[in-house]
């Protein structure tokens, strides 16, 4: 015997009610300027948060090829990655490979001038293949600095890093966790820092430079200088990295030399004074010629001294 659905007034009235929910929520959504955005891959649900800054959220098999807003991102690919509880603001510009982990602020920065601020005048970038882990901050530049925070291609930014307004990172840096970067900080290509350190705002540190964890950087570090302590001092040269990079040959036993110098100190003393003890040889050497250059550049906190290691 075929059975007989019956609709009730009380069904008829529960359909209405959910037809005009779904009808006000829709109106809502537009109102807030709630967006999707669908395409083939990857998508992303932005959530209106406030006037340079919104929250994404991945829906899986669509892809956008523009953000709204103000958010710049090149085609994403398969490897891409933006955690849903990620907030990133307008502004900033994101590569295509670029991976951030969960609750990351990226971009999000009060100007430091009275009055209305263009949200577009305030930028980020970010380059190629880094990987932005977990509760990581990083700052959009300032008028007063310039407008721009970059961080190169094949950077890793562990936990709870930070990067302040208008830093310069290089590429293949390694940030480790609870780094924190004062602004107009300037790091280096392939520059490693320890997990803990601390960086006083205009400090620079060279390409290829290691420093050692919970160091309190207060001046600059030379290209291929390892630098320890609070406050750091360079104890040696970062020989194993250049090794790691695969660096000429000559270029590892220059730093080499140099640091044999470094440890052969008795007192703590400034670079100056340690060229000054350097072979005429050595100091023509390509090591000392990147030196020199960093010298030359403007420094607003001056040089860390030398000293041999005291741990």
């Amino acid at each position: 015997m075929p059975v007989v659905r019956t609709v009730t007034t009380t069904s008829r009235h529960f359909c209405f009610r959910a037809w005009v929910t779904c009808f006000v929520i829709d109106v809502l959504a537009d109102c807030a300027s709630i967006t999707l955005v669908m395409r083939q891959w990857w998508g992303f649900y932005f959530s209106h948060l406030n006037d340079i800054s919104y929250s994404i959220f991945l829906i899986p098999t669509m892809t956008p090829n523009f953000f709204d807003f103000g958010v710049r991102l090149g085609q994403l690919t398969r490897s891409a990655f933006i955690h849903p509880t990620a907030v990133v603001s307008a502004g900033a510009t994101l590569a295509p490979d670029v991976k951030i982990g969960p609750y990351c602020l990226v971009g999000p920065q009060e100007p430091y001038t009275q009055g209305f601020i263009s949200i577009h005048m305030l930028l980020l970038s970010i380059g190629n293949s880094c990987t932005i882990r977990e509760n990581v901050t990083i700052h959009t530049g300032t008028l007063g600095g310039g407008g721009l925070t970059l961080v190169g291609n094949n950077c890793l930014l562990m936990a709870r890093s930070h990067v302040g307004h208008d830093c310069q990172i290089g590429n293949g840096v390694v940030m480790a966790n609870h780094v924190l970067l004062g602004g107009h900080v300037t790091v280096g290509d392939f520059a490693n820092i320890g997990g803990g350190t601390a960086v006083q705002q205009f400090v620079r540190l060279g390409h290829f430079c290691r420093i050692g964890g919970l160091t309190a950087l207060r001046k600059d570090v030379i290209p291929y200088g390892l630098g320890v302590g609070s406050p750091a001092t360079i104890v040696s040269m970062n020989i194993k990295d250049m090794r790691r990079r695969g660096l000429e040959k000559v270029a590892i036993i220059d730093a080499a030399r140099f640091a044999r110098v470094i440890t052969a100190l008795s007192t703590e003393q400034t670079l100056e004074q340690v060229i000054s003890r350097l072979h005429p040889d050595n100091g023509h050497s390509r090591i000392m010629q990147e030196i020199s250059i960093f010298r030359a550049q403007l420094s607003h906190k001056g040089i860390c001294a030398l000293s041999p290691s005291r741990f």
